[in-house]
């Protein structure tokens, strides 16, 4: 793992052990949640990331600034954290979007080592929501789109391009943070839009990142592996 510099903001990326393809490795940029930073996605629970560099993807981790005010579903918004800019949708005008141009520039279009062509976005909780926002403006650059706890709200709902990326959506019934029925909005807008998407629910699952759903993360991603029929499923635990 190491730790790029990008205009005097952080993000952490890592390489898969195995052998490069010859166009560079495809990559995943991992959005934290509120109150997180890009260590989240190396921390010994946050199996995923292994999961992905063994499949293959290289993995970068940014880190938020602190802000305070944001979508407004719920107090925790209004309080001073690190966390990603959504109040403003213009990219130009989003310190987190323009830093995210910054990104995709010096760790991707600079690095031979990644493939630009295969750039997946994923986002836990506040992470989530900015991998919707940044998706919903630059459809183009991105493969696809796994968030997890986030959705749409009444004062965040991007609209969806026609080429928007396909769409995992994770989230667990007793979220109360970020009630589910946001991300049935988010799943509903999509399906409207003609746009693949899945959308899987742990009936037993509060807020957080859904370590359960790891499996489907990679073959979603994986994108050879899954029927790509747009579907709703409810899972219930393993006994």
């Amino acid at each position: 793992m190491d730790l790029l510099d990008i205009n005097g903001r952080n993000a952490l990326i890592a390489y898969p052990t195995t052998d490069m393809p010859p166009y560079g490795f495809p990559v995943v940029i991992a959005f934290h949640g509120t109150f997180g930073t890009g260590y989240n996605w190396f921390a010994p629970d946050r199996l995923i990331t292994e999961m992905l560099l063994h499949a293959g993807y290289a993995v970068i981790a940014p880190s938020s600034l602190k802000c305070t005010s944001e979508v407004g579903h719920n107090i925790l918004c209004k309080m001073p954290a690190l966390r990603w800019r959504l109040d403003e949708q213009e990219w130009n005008e989003n310190y987190d979007l323009i830093f995210l141009s910054h990104l995709l520039a010096v760790a991707i279009d600079e690095n031979p080592s990644i493939n630009g062509n295969m750039i997946h976005l994923m986002g836990s909780s506040n992470g989530g929501f900015f991998a919707i926002l940044a998706a919903s403006l630059a459809p183009q650059k991105f493969e696809t789109i796994t968030i997890c706890g986030s959705g749409y709200t009444s004062g965040f709902n991007p609209d969806i391009p026609t080429n928007h990326p396909r769409t995992l959506i994770l989230h667990g019934s007793l979220d109360v943070i970020v009630p589910s029925l946001l991300s049935k909005l988010y799943y509903d807008a999509l399906l409207k839009n003609g746009i693949t998407c899945k959308r899987l629910i742990n009936q037993f699952a509060g807020h957080g990142w859904l370590g359960y759903f790891n499996n489907d993360i990679i073959n979603f991603i994986t994108k050879d592996t899954i029927d790509v029929i747009n579907n709703e499923h409810t899972l219930e635990p393993c006994i």
